[in-house]
């Protein structure tokens, strides 16, 4: 009897791997911008499509002058909530016998071998996805550095209106720790001198880039439209993140009559990418990535400051 691909892969053991490795290769990941979150991974198990997170409200008023004439008034704490919205996606990879033949090479073995950093790309689409719609939310504008319209080089990103976009954060401006850019972005910075490289220890482990102490993360699905480009800058922790929860996260199986025999590998996941500060207002139970990109799903719910994300909407050539 020949191996199977069920004979070489266990299912449970291989999506640990392929999670590890996943999580291991994404920059926003790696970066601190994204964190796995022990709250959110519990409500995975549970029912629903959406998670409700109830918070605190800051303590608003000042202190008041002592009296001997009057009783000191009693403030209360006000209590807020946020929704997280939970993303269902899989996908079903496999190879015929037929094509292994003709390919002289196993083509299942290759898609296996790319499986983790395909799961990585797609969660960093989800996050961008997220982003895009958040700051397209007419609540978020507080948030929003918008540097597109000016005329000539004023419309142009530079160390200058980077500063401005991480003083909307005003006093917490300095937990700012990353900033994600389109590749064309990174390569204007890179013209101007702006970009470091450090070495990390890992033996040939590639060079991790810096803009000053922001870790920088190059994304191609970041916004582009009109010449105009969407950068993000983040604090630590700024983004929630769970994944799991699945009944069956991967499995494998085989189809005897297509292509002289077709195996296939399946790979589900449950998730939660979530921006604190921010709620999902929209009906759906399914969201497409689409979904998540609609500024009419999704609304602020913090301070300006509380919410550690800032968008810089600038050109990267003069108007």
């Amino acid at each position: 009897m020949s191996t199977k691909i069920t004979d070489i892969i266990i299912p449970e053991i291989h999506g640990r791997y392929v999670n590890k490795k996943a999580l291991e290769s994404n920059a926003f990941w790696t970066s601190g911008v994204v964190t796995d979150d022990a709250e959110l991974a519990q409500y995975l198990a549970l029912g629903g499509a959406k998670v409700t997170l109830p918070f605190w409200q800051d303590l608003g008023e000042d202190e008041a002058v002592r009296s001997d004439s009057s009783d000191l008034p009693i403030t209360k704490i006000e209590a807020g909530s946020q929704i997280a919205i939970k993303t269902f996606r899989d996908k079903a990879f496999g190879a015929s016998n037929l094509a292994k033949e003709l390919a002289g090479a196993d083509p299942l073995a290759a898609i296996l071998d790319k499986l983790a950093q395909w799961k990585a790309t797609q969660r960093q689409k989800r996050l961008i996805a997220t982003m895009n719609g958040i700051f397209a939310a007419a609540s978020m504008s507080t948030n929003i550095h918008d540097i597109s319209a000016e005329i000539g080089a004023d419309a142009v990103i530079t160390p200058g209106s980077i500063v401005d976009a991480q003083g909307l954060l005003g006093d917490k401006q300095d937990e700012l720790v990353a900033i994600a850019v389109h590749s064309a972005t990174y390569t204007l910075l890179k013209k101007l001198q702006l970009i470091t490289e450090v070495q990390p220890a890992t033996v040939g482990a590639a060079p991790i880039p810096y803009y000053g102490k922001y870790r920088v993360v190059v994304d191609d699905n970041l916004p582009v439209a009109d010449g105009v480009y969407t950068s993000y800058l983040f604090a630590a922790g700024a983004v929630r993140f769970a994944a799991g929860g699945e009944t069956v996260p991967m499995e494998t199986g085989r189809q005897k009559l297509t292509g002289g025999g077709t195996d296939y590998v399946v790979i589900r996941e449950n998730s939660i990418i979530h921006v604190d500060g921010v709620s999902f207002v929209g009906a759906e139970t399914l969201p497409t990535n689409a979904t998540l990109e609609t500024g009419t799903k999704w609304s602020k719910v913090k301070a300006a400051k509380a919410i550690k994300v800032v968008a810089i909407k600038h050109r990267i050539a003069a108007a």
